[in-house]
């Protein structure tokens, strides 16, 4: 049957054994010769050994339930302790229809977890409680409230990790900041020369390990490196200026140059060394200087001179310095123009790029008044060496520049005023005023040339008449027309003696002409080609008139000169066109054959053609007669800053 006990059959089986076994033993008994009552009590100690056996198997069976169901009791609160170290939820579980060896199983595996568990967190809380031990110490920082008697949750560790990640990057940062501090330190304490005294800077400098990265020391190790940077700066402004003194005494007891370049690279450091010994070479020069105050005085007098100049000072400022003028040579006088000459040359070195501009403009204007005095030269127009190009580009130049000169100076200057709050002078006087002047001065010469142009052209009219003024046949000769001839055209110089022109007008044939020799020595020109030379002068002087200083330059320019030697034919090579000599052939009187002659023939070729002159003397009739006091040509107005 389903429900018959398991160990059924066991008794069962046990029952026939004991039939079985009491059988064997009574016939032993019986063949032992034991009586029915020996036999009876030996039956009832086999009852007693198997019902106490079977007593014993039963107490054994519940000692060891009972054992195990204890275990199960500790194990449980055992797990229920490390769950609450561990800070776990502990999940209710029922042992109901499980053996107690298989919840004793259960329970162990499950304790032998969390305390495995409760061991490693242990190891990591231990390893990060040791390294925060390390970075306060070395932060000098305080720690967090965890101990190692209490056990922190995963949560808790990570941000304790966390926490000393970022501490520990703080005090690599601190260390990489102190090193480069520790390290600025020493090279400056090295470059001064001194050594550390207090326990604090031998920390720094002896012991850097046993430094500590605190707030406190880092602020004091910062001071102290502020401290060290400016001693530094001060230390060296002051052997700066130590140098700068000592080379001026150098200079005013002219001091070999190797002797003092020599103990300059002895002493090129900032330590105080180089200090004591700089200070004792400048006792010992100024006490050299003391001997030997006049001619220093004198030195440094000449200088300020120089500096005045630069500066461009006027008198009355010169004369404010009143000691310069003193024949007291004292100590103290000397003191006092080495001070003014340090503040004329700190005054000048500030405002170098005003004074260099100043300097510039003045060679332009100097340039204008150049251009000014050869324009006022009739030999310019003999233009062998491209002299008109020349001064056409220096025009040019000085239009493009003067201007922007001028602007500069007008914007800094007036941003010195601006910071300083007052005036900058040029010799006593604004820069309007000074620009005023100037283009007042160019224009009053300008017009000063002018008049003694014009007077110098009215007297040569007045004493130079034309009295010789007979044909001579046969030799070459200036045709001058009565008629209007335009200045444009006017030639310079006449064809050579074996050619002539033939007019295309037949008219002009009757027209008088005057040999050139003969014009060449009275120093006069046709009264029409004066008139209208100076109605062309006056009409460019309007044109001018109506321009600013500056619009235009000169009265005659390049292009004028260029459009002039344009319809000039015969002056555009050494050697005449063959067309032209053909023509003059043609018309020559004399039917001499055409030469191609050069345009200034030897004048032993020229015996030929010697002409006899009016006053009586026989000479040699030139190339290209020059005709003195030439007229100017017509004005042609330019853009060029200036007026000449």
């Amino acid at each position: 049957m389903d429900d018959q006990p398991e160990w059924k059959p066991i008794v069962q089986t046990a029952h026939v054994k004991l039939e079985q076994v009491f059988d064997e033993l009574q016939k032993t008994w019986e063949d032992i010769g034991c009586t029915r009552e020996t036999r009876e009590m030996y039956y009832q100690q086999a009852l007693n050994h198997i019902n106490d056996l079977l007593n014993e198997m039963v107490a054994e069976s519940q000692t060891k339930k009972q054992v195990l169901l204890q275990s199960i009791k500790d194990m449980l609160k055992q797990t229920t302790v490390l769950y609450t170290e561990l800070h776990l939820d502990m999940e209710p579980k029922s042992y109901d229809q499980i053996p107690l060896s298989k919840v004793e199983q259960m329970l162990r595996s499950e304790l032998q977890d969390l305390e495995q568990m409760k061991k490693e967190r242990m190891m990591i809380l231990k390893e990060l409680l040791a390294k925060e031990h390390d970075i306060c110490e070395k932060l000098g920082a305080k720690k967090i409230n965890i101990t190692a008697d209490v056990l922190p949750t995963e949560q808790e560790l990570e941000s304790f990790k966390l926490y000393l990640q970022k501490q520990e990057n703080e005090k690599i940062r601190l260390e990489n900041v102190f090193t480069d501090i520790r390290r600025s330190i020493i090279k400056m304490m090295d470059d001064l020369g001194i050594s550390p005294f207090s326990p604090f800077q031998q920390l720094i400098c002896e012991n850097p390990e046993e430094f500590v990265f605190s707030t406190n020391n880092m602020s004091k190790l910062r001071e102290f490196r502020d401290e060290l940077k400016t001693q530094v700066e001060e230390t060296k402004c002051r052997v700066e200026k130590m140098k700068e003194d000592l080379l001026a005494l150098w200079r005013c007891l002219d001091e070999p140059e190797d002797v003092c370049q020599l103990f300059l690279d002895r002493y090129s450091d900032y330590s105080t060394g180089t200090i004591n010994a700089l200070s004792a070479e400048i006792k010992r020069c100024k006490e050299s200087r003391k001997e030997n105050i006049f001619k220093f005085v004198t030195k440094l007098r000449l200088e300020l001179m120089n500096l005045w100049d630069l500066c461009k000072y006027c008198e009355t400022e010169r004369n404010t310095f009143a000691p310069f003028h003193s024949n007291t040579f004292t100590e103290d006088l000397l003191t006092l123009h080495e001070l003014e000459v340090e503040r004329l040359r700190k005054f000048y070195d500030d405002n170098k790029t005003i004074f260099e501009l100043l300097e510039q403009r003045e060679n332009f204007i100097m340039k204008i008044k150049e251009l000014l005095q050869r324009a006022n030269n009739p030999d310019r127009y003999h233009n062998r060496g491209g002299q008109l190009l020349m001064e056409e580009k220096e025009r040019k130049m000085i239009q493009k520049k003067l201007p922007k000169i001028e602007a500069e100076l007008q914007r800094l200057i007036k941003e010195y005023e601006t910071t300083h709050k007052q005036m900058f002078t040029i010799y006593g006087t604004s820069l309007e005023n000074v620009l005023a002047e100037t283009w007042e001065n160019i224009n009053h010469e300008k017009e000063t040339m002018k008049k003694a142009r014009k007077e110098a052209k009215d007297k040569s009219i007045k004493k130079s008449p034309l009295n010789c003024s007979r044909r001579t046949p046969g030799v070459s000769h200036l045709s001058i027309h009565r008629g209007p001839t335009p200045l444009s055209k006017r030639k310079l110089f006449t064809p050579s003696p074996n050619t002539s022109l033939k007019r295309k007008n037949k008219n002009d044939k009757n027209k008088p002409t005057v040999s050139a020799s003969k014009i060449r020595r009275s120093g006069r020109i046709p009264k029409i080609i004066v008139q209208k030379a100076h109605r062309s002068s006056k009409g460019g002087q309007k044109g001018k008139e109506s321009l600013s200083p500056v619009n235009s330059i000169v009265d005659t320019t390049y292009n004028q000169f260029q459009g002039h030697m344009t319809n000039r034919e015969e002056l555009h090579s050494s050697m005449l066109p063959e067309q032209i000599l053909r023509n003059s052939n043609k018309i020559n009187v004399n039917k001499t054959p055409i030469i191609r002659t050069p345009m200034k023939p030897l004048r032993k070729n020229l015996s030929a053609a010697t002409t006899p002159i009016a006053c009586g003397s026989a000479r040699k009739s030139p190339h290209s007669p020059r005709i003195n006091n030439t007229p100017k040509l017509a004005t042609a107005p330019s853009n060029l800053p200036f007026i000449f």
